[in-house]
């Protein structure tokens, strides 16, 4: 790391130990990084999840909880679970500083890599911390910091609806379909037919397209395992469809295939009201390298 960090650049862990702000992390990260990579990680730093290492020490510390029956699926359900970054109003949610990570589930009942937690920065906060920095020249990599960080979005989920995020919102020229950008993970109230419909008060948006009146929604059942998960989802999408929303759905395999992801973007391009511009060999070749980076 740089050696000349502010004091806005670390954060203080006591007994004289810091560790840098996550601003400065990704600053850093982007060194060594390529535009999709580094993009999945501003996406997790402002999103409400975190991968956490499977390293042998991570794993201990996982299994002496789950023994001393800290975690286990009872237990984390009595948490909150992180499933919404704003509220109808647009304000973001709150969530008390000393909220506790909360963990994934498989349907088996083992614990994933996935945790639930709030938000460590915002898009805004990093285009701050980027140009605080910006003055010296020859600081490598704060271009593609700069870069990436006017593209990401805040709120995501999981790795899913980050990848859907980037190729679908992105910016054309480095590869996404430019699309309007959405609110990710927004709270939706829903009327008297929606509630009876769903059993729920209201749902949260993936991603929400106020200008045309849209969700996009991201199915994933390793990594959407929270509370708005699999069980609700077709009397929510019912609820949504009768509120006049158009709903559009995703899944993993659309979005790894790149021929599944050019239909599956016309189709959606088409049900949304959205251009589908042509694939003309600038646009294609940019994509495909956003896509191996995001998946790689």
């Amino acid at each position: 790391m740089r050696i000349d960090l502010s004091d806005d650049d670390l954060v203080d862990l006591g007994a004289g130990l810091y560790v840098t702000s996550p601003e400065a992390t990704l600053r850093h990260l982007a060194r060594n990084l390529e535009l999709g990579a580094l993009l999945m990680r501003m996406y997790e730093a402002c999103g409400l999840y975190a991968i956490c290492p499977g390293t042998a020490r991570a794993r201990y510390v996982v299994r002496e909880l789950v023994s001393g029956g800290l975690l286990d699926r009872d237990v984390v359900r009595s948490w909150e679970h992180f499933p919404a970054y704003s509220e109808p109003s647009g304000s973001r949610v709150a969530y008390a500083d000393d909220a506790p990570w909360a963990p994934c589930f498989k349907r088996n009942g083992s614990i994933t890599d996935l945790w639930k937690r709030p938000p460590l920065t915002r898009g805004e906060t990093l285009l701050e911390s980027i140009d605080r920095v910006a003055a010296p020249k020859g600081v490598r990599g704060l271009a593609l910091a700069r870069r990436a960080a006017e593209q990401v979005l805040d709120g995501s989920g999981s790795p899913l609806e980050s990848r859907c995020a980037i190729l679908m919102f992105t910016a054309r020229e480095l590869g996404g379909e430019g699309w309007p950008q959405p609110h990710l993970n927004r709270i939706i109230e829903l009327d008297e037919s929606g509630r009876n419909l769903s059993g729920q008060r209201s749902c949260v948006a993936d991603a929400l397209l106020p200008s045309l009146n849209a969700i996009v929604e991201v199915n994933g059942e390793e990594y959407h395992a929270d509370e708005w998960g699999f069980a609700e989802r077709s009397g929510r999408l019912h609820a949504l469809e009768g509120m006049g929303y158009t709903v559009f759905e995703v899944i993993d395999d659309h979005l790894r295939d790149l021929d599944k992801l050019d239909d599956m973007m016309g189709t959606c391009a088409m049900k949304l009201g959205l251009p589908f511009r042509p694939r003309l060999s600038d646009f294609v070749v940019a994509r495909d390298a956003l896509h191996r980076q995001i998946f790689s």
